[in-house]
């Protein structure tokens, strides 16, 4: 348990898709506004006797903006939601792989520790042979089979030393820590649950509860959404609607 809260506050990946989340929320924020309207104001000076300045005032909002606000909306809720499932699924994924790593991790140690007690054995054997062998207790061949023993002992030793530092880099790139770090796992790992799930019970639940396979659902249901927004507004482009109020130079007012 401490190791997957660890994996969960440090890993790398999940502070990626954490970040990814926060940006789906600022889309989502987003999409909720439509653009500032634009005011703009023109005078120009007449040189002609008798006539005023002529004035222009007007305002103009983006027209598609508001058509299209509650599907972008709509659009921007859905990716939004697909990114939290991500998130999720990530999170649950990171801890179900750092518990392999672990119990990965402490089987290799425990089998380490085993080659290496068994290399331990063969040498004192060994040892010992090269004492009964001084004394004319034992024959060549047997002296010579006593150092093959132990010389494999000793490669199974070095292979089984490897396999455990494979298995802690594993769990160190899960964790998000360096293998050069003073940190350790339990010696021993618990005994297996005496009741197994069977595949038959546990494939209805993948359905179900699978987070990916909701976050691909929701994306799908917003890729169609997008393609009908797009296919009845691309013919609006970047339609605006305004106000303008002009006073000509002769005192006349126009507006529309």
């Amino acid at each position: 348990a401490q190791a997957v809260r660890h994996a969960l506050t440090n890993n790398p990946h999940l502070r990626t898709l954490f970040s990814d989340l926060g940006f789906a929320a600022a889309d989502l924020y987003d999409a909720g506004r439509m653009r500032n309207p634009v005011f703009s104001a023109t005078r120009l000076a007449s040189d002609e006797a008798g006539l005023g300045d002529q004035l222009s005032l007007s305002i103009t909002a983006s027209f598609i903006d508001l058509v299209t606000q509650p599907a972008r909306a709509r659009m921007a809720n859905a990716e939004f939601a697909a990114a939290k499932q991500d998130f999720a699924f990530a999170a649950l994924d990171l801890a179900s792989d750092t518990q392999s790593a672990f119990y990965s991790y402490i089987a290799a140690k425990q089998v380490a520790i085993l080659r290496k007690q068994t290399s331990r054995a063969a040498t004192l054997s060994l040892e010992l042979a090269e004492r009964f062998y001084v004394a004319g207790n034992i024959a060549p061949k047997d002296l010579a089979l006593e150092r093959a023993t132990a010389a494999e002992a000793n490669l199974v030793a070095i292979r089984a030393d490897a396999v455990e530092f494979e298995a802690r880099t594993h769990l160190a790139n899960k964790l998000g820590v360096s293998t050069s770090q003073l940190w350790d796992t339990d010696a021993q790992l618990p005994l297996p649950p005496h009741k197994k799930d069977t595949i038959e019970a546990l494939l209805p639940l993948a359905f179900q509860s699978r987070l990916d396979l909701s976050a691909a659902k929701i994306r799908a249901d917003y890729l169609a959404d997008k393609i009908g927004v797009t296919n009845w507004s691309r013919w609006l482009d970047d339609l605006s609607l305004g106000y303008e109020r002009e006073r000509e130079a002769d005192g006349e007012i126009l507006k529309g």
